[in-house]
């Protein structure tokens, strides 16, 4: 999901001296917080391995983390662990045509990507 709403229930002051009206209605940006410098070093590249790698909103936070993250995580892991001990070979794996984006606004990604597995 690249966005969220969130309703203000009363008024809350913004960091720039403004004020945000209870009752209003705000978009968070998740996509964007997850490609913050403060936060990520180098930030549009993919890195599993940097130190704070586990900082990312991809399953939101706190009252707002997702309910099935545990199981998205379980379900990346046996598919990654069973696509791999089938094609071990990464370095040969090629694309067999082009990627096809989700027109959707709320989840972002990829419809289909083929690919060859040698």
């Amino acid at each position: 999901m690249q966005f969220t709403f969130r309703n203000a229930l009363a008024p809350i002051a913004l960091p720039d001296g403004s004020t945000l009206e209870g009752g209003s209605t705000i978009v968070l940006m998740l996509a964007g917080a997850n490609r913050d410098p403060r936060v990520f070093v180098d930030p549009d590249t993919f890195d599993i391995h940097r130190d704070n790698a586990r900082r990312h909103l991809a399953f939101g936070f706190g009252v707002h983390h997702c309910l099935g993250a545990a199981l998205a995580r379980m379900e990346a892991e046996v598919a990654w662990r069973h696509l791999l001990q089938r094609f071990p070979d990464v370095a040969a794996w090629r694309t067999a045509g082009p990627a096809r984006q989700n027109a959707g606004r709320m989840i972002h990604g990829l419809r289909s990507l083929p690919v060859v597995l040698a």
